[in-house]
């Protein structure tokens, strides 16, 4: 479309608004981005205040006009899907925006397209466009979702002045504007974002209980893939390979357009065969409806907005044809204060759009019946009685606790929250709790979950949003809040990430740090009695806060979060088990909870979600099977593209004909045996097995020990030959307390916190450790002395105190140190006592003797120079056992040479009790090294030598030499006469 011969605005000649004071119009968005005419912004906002009166209040200011400057890729942070954009500081200054707020989106329409006079745009016309859909533009006639979007703003100083940057899910329901297309913003009236506490129209945010979302279909005969933006947009053809004309005031980031399928690839394509499929399938359309929900969590929706969903890695687009809000719940926004429940002034709520909020207890339905051009408009996705969709899962689920393994913690915080904002005279009153642990372990779910339960109104801060660098922004944000909440009361204040809003106040620290401290502590010190707001704040680094925020008077209660005990696990896995097709039985859960160390529970939730593709899997390719085994070999459900061409209804019908018989005689190779009959309408089991959870625990490692190595030991007791006195001796002091606590219990002992090896080298000490953290499902640190020793001054010592905090948080483990004389060598040899050595030991020591704080930790050291350790190391509660791995004996070297040779061909000649005569003095490692010489000698001797002879072995044993232990043997002898003496004084 060419420019607008009419005189443009010119920007520069308008007064420049304060940063301090909101601009209705500012020069950000005076003109569109495509130079097509100039934005009339307050006739803009009449128009749209005047129909939709809650997404755009009347007589508001902060309007804002910006072009589209790019958009974020698909393949980026959970931002990307959670409907995001961003604006520069300076606009956001200008119209008066805080970051976090949430705001309505809408496309800006040319004088051409307003044919009814409204100047914004039908996104169901401009998806149609795009997509190339079969949509009714007048279905879901005069919903709000049809022409607004909201989305929550943030600042970038990356996005130019006038410039706007959607995430991808955001650009996708707004049809995908291109680069320099008008867009028009404006904040919501919000208790979080206050403009005028006596509008009556403020939008109603409600938690959503039933979602309804259906199936967009393409028009008849249109390709399936989406090859380029301009194959589906002949409009946008022309306009896309030129730069938009600009004013002098509206910078571009970029001059090229931003391609939609050249961007992300073929797996952007929608594909409605893929998504049919899948929802014609009862067991995989009920996995959608978890991943879908997962895709949506935390999303805000209106009625009839568009929603991009991916389904076996293609795209498919659904409209949100209904929502049912969660009677049981108060809205989460409120009106000057005040709740607006849903059976009060139902009238207003039908005049007025209500925001539905998707979490973790919203049932997503997912239809593939939608109104079209063709269908009857009589038809939507959302049924007349949308209870039909309910179950009984899904109505437990919503009564069950909200949280797993933290009900001690909930039940304290409901506590302090019911006394501290009680109507109560003369009792003092907690002002703040703070809340402390790992990431995943919980808080901030914790702290909404109690504030919901307790019927509070909640206020959430998170740190890094209220951060700016205007001078001043940042602490009238959190003055904001606070007055918001006084408002509000009863209400609960909540701050995660407290450190990165209040560091500790050290020389040199930024400015805007002190000022924010100051002035958190200001508002905590004027909260009163009458006020009725508590503040509860999370960190996972407590040490970081400033101390004057710890103290009785503002953050009165600390509580702990730490990582779940094996019974807290129970209680997660069982929550999360709600709900999800599984065979698991309850001893089933009790081992993968006994089998995930460290886990936290948001790592448990990783382990069922990644357990849930697992089966998924199995299951697609047992129906591709099938498939194949009726005569289906080109039908293939998981692998369908873009380019397939095979029509989705007869896609369907193959599905619907498999039956459980199909799939034993596809198992067994198309012959079904006699002792199974099944009935032809059984169908194919979709359940989550024991079976995939392990598969799953091997793919997801726990979140406190990703900063240091661990390694899960896949060593058994039987590969380690011989030494049976030594493993007696590990099991009885590594097995024995996790197979039976209670014995030690009654007791009233405790098992044994460090083990020291001694011996020569090559005995299978490092291999022993590794059996017996295996044999006991233990988490196994292995770490060689020299490996913590840093040039840096303090850096070593601070190693051993993070690993060995480390190993608290993820208890029970096994601390394996090999080597350990080149850490614990004895004190004072090379100078005055102050070497960097000396320091490593003491730290050792200390945290040696602090291994009762965090039960379940222990130590194993090995060594072939005992003499070299410190004597300190070696006194009763530190190394408590001393166990000497001596070279293998007669039997034990039959049983490693059977160990080695168990998966090599050998032949009927080969003796091992004559192999093991003839290698008296060998170590174990020699005797690996002898099966290994043995295999190349045949080798050696002709390449295609189907097994190895007893010859072979002989002439290994000629050619290798036994270890010289008679030196470490005689060492061992002397330490332990000297630790006999040493523990007898």
């Amino acid at each position: 479309m060419p420019p607008s011969k009419g005189k443009k605005k010119n920007p520069s000649t308008s007064p420049r608004p304060s940063p301090r004071t909101p601009s209705s119009c500012p020069s950000a968005g005076s003109g569109t981005g495509d130079g097509e005419r100039s934005v009339d912004l307050p006739s803009i906002a009449a128009a749209a205040a005047e129909q939709f009166p809650a997404l755009v209040p009347r007589g508001g200011s902060g309007y804002f006009a910006g072009i589209v400057a790019e958009v974020a890729p698909r393949d980026g942070s959970r931002g990307g899907r959670l409907g995001r954009l961003w604006l520069s500081e300076a606009a956001m200054v200008g119209a008066g925006m805080r970051p976090g707020c949430f705001v309505s989106v809408s496309l800006i329409s040319s004088s051409s397209d307003q044919l009814d006079g409204f100047p914004l745009i039908n996104l169901f016309e401009e998806c149609n466009r795009f997509f190339d859909l079969d949509l009714d533009n007048d279905l879901l006639y005069g919903e709000a979702g049809k022409n607004f979007v909201v989305a929550t703003v943030l600042p970038s100083r990356e996005v130019p002045k006038n410039g706007i940057k959607l995430s991808w899910d955001l650009a996708c329901v707004l049809g995908h504007p291109f680069v320099g297309r008008s867009l028009f913003i404006c904040p919501l009236c919000t208790l979080q974002a206050p403009k005028r506490s006596d509008d009556v129209h403020i939008l109603r945010v409600m938690k959503c209980k039933n979602l309804y979302l259906s199936l967009v279909p393409p028009n008849v005969g249109s390709s399936k893939g989406i090859e380029s933006e301009s194959d589906y947009h002949p409009e946008r053809s022309a306009m896309v390979m030129e730069t938009p004309k600009r004013g002098p005031s509206t910078p571009l980031r970029k001059k090229e357009s931003h391609h939609f399928a050249s961007n992300n690839g073929s797996s952007m394509c929608l594909d409605p065969t893929t998504a049919r499929s899948a929802l014609a399938d009862e067991k995989i359309n009920e996995l959608l409806h978890t991943s879908a929900l997962w895709w949506l969590n935390g999303r805000h929706l209106l009625k009839g907005n568009f929603v991009p969903l991916s389904i076996c890695g293609k795209l498919s687009l659904f409209v949100v044809m209904g929502a049912e809000p969660d009677s049981s719940s108060q809205d989460v926004l409120y009106e000057n204060g005040n709740t607006l429940s849903n059976a009060e002034d139902s009238t207003k709520s039908q005049e007025n759009p209500v925001l539905f909020l998707v979490d973790r207890t919203t049932k997503v339905h997912l239809s593939d019946s939608v109104c079209t051009k063709q269908l009857d408009s009589d038809k939507p996705g959302l049924p007349s009685e949308p209870h039909e969709y309910d179950d009984k899962r899904n109505a437990d689920f919503n009564h069950s606790p909200t949280l797993g393994g933290l009900s001690k913690e909930s039940a304290t915080i409901k506590g302090i929250i019911s006394f501290s904002l009680a109507d109560q005279i003369g009792l003092p009153r907690y002002k703040g709790i703070l809340l402390y642990g790992p990431p995943g372990t919980g808080k901030t779910s914790l702290a909404s979950s109690c504030a919901y339960d307790a019927g509070v109104n909640l206020f959430t801060i998170n740190g890094p949003e209220i951060i700016s660098h205007y001078y001043g922004e940042s602490e009238q944000s959190l003055y904001d809040v606070f007055t918001s909440a006084k408002q509000a009361a009863p209400a609960v204040i909540f701050i995660d990430e407290l450190d990165a809003i209040a560091p500790s106040r050290k020389d040199g620290s930024e400015a805007l740090s002190i000022r924010m401290v100051a002035t958190l502590l200001k508002l905590m010190d004027e909260i009163g009695p009458s006020d009725r707001v508590l503040l509860i704040a999370a960190t996972n680094r407590p040490d970081s806060i400033d101390p004057a925020l710890r103290r009785p008077g503002r953050l009165d209660k600390e509580i702990e979060i730490g990582v779940p005990s094996p019974g807290q696990r129970m209680d997660i896995l069982r929550h999360l088990l709600i709900g999800v097709h599984h065979s698991l039985t309850n001893e089933e859960v009790e081992s993968v909870a006994l089998a995930t160390h460290g886990f936290v529970g948001a790592d448990l939730a990783a382990v069922c979600n990644e357990a849930a593709l697992s089966a998924l899997r199995r299951y697609i390719s047992l129906k591709e099977n099938s498939i194949q085994q009726l005569g289906h070999p080109g039908c293939s459900f998981y692998k369908c593209n873009s380019q397939d061409t095979e029509d989705s209804s007869s896609l369907s019908s193959s599905f619907s004909k498999l039956t459980m018989s199909s799939y034993v005689a596809c198992m067994n190779g198309g012959n079904i045996k006699s002792s199974e009959s099944y009935d032809d309408t059984d169908e194919i089991p979709l359940y989550v097995t024991n079976k995939d959870f392990d598969k799953a625990k091997t793919k997801v490692r726990p979140s406190a020990m990703r900063e240091v190595i661990l390694e899960l030991p896949k060593v058994r007791w039987e590969d380690v030959g011989g030494q049976c006195s030594v493993k007696e001796q590990l099991i009885e002091a590594i097995q024995l307390p996790q197979k039976c606590p209670e014995a030690f219990e009654r007791l009233g002992i405790r098992p044994p916190r460090g083990l020291l090896m001694i011996g020569p080298p090559g005995c299978s000490k490092t291999l022993m450790a590794r059996a017996a953290a295996s044999e006991a499902k233990l988490n196994f640190l292995a770490v060689k002395g020299p490996e913590l020793f840093s040039k840096w001054v303090g850096d070593s010592e601070k190693a051993v105190r993070s690993l060995f905090a480390k190993a608290r948080a993820n208890a029970p483990a096994i601390l394996f140190f090999d080597e350990i004389d080149g850490l614990a060598v004895t004190r004072g040899q090379e100078n005055d006592g102050t070497s960097v050595a000396d320091r490593v030991l003491s730290q050792l020591l200390v945290e040696m003797d602090g291994l009762d704080q965090r039960v379940g930790v222990t130590v194993i050291a090995a060594t072939n120079r005992p003499d070299k350790i410190d004597p300190a190391l070696l006194r009763p509660g530190r190394f408590d056992r001393v166990l000497d791995v001596q070279p293998p004996d007669e039997a034990d070297r039959a049983d490693i040479f059977r160990i080695h040779t168990r998966s090599m061909p050998c032949s009927a000649d080969m003796n091992l009790n004559e192999l093991a005569r003839l290698t008296e003095g060998y170590t174990g490692a020699d005797i690996k090294l002898i099966c290994r010489e043995a295999a190349v000698a045949a080798l050696d001797e002709r390449f295609d030598i189907q097994e190895v002879a007893m010859r072979h072995f002989n002439s290994a044993i000629d050619r290798t030499k036994p270890s010289d232990v008679k030196f470490f043997q005689e060492l061992a002898k002397q330490f332990r006469r000297s630790l006999t003496s040493l523990r007898k004084q």
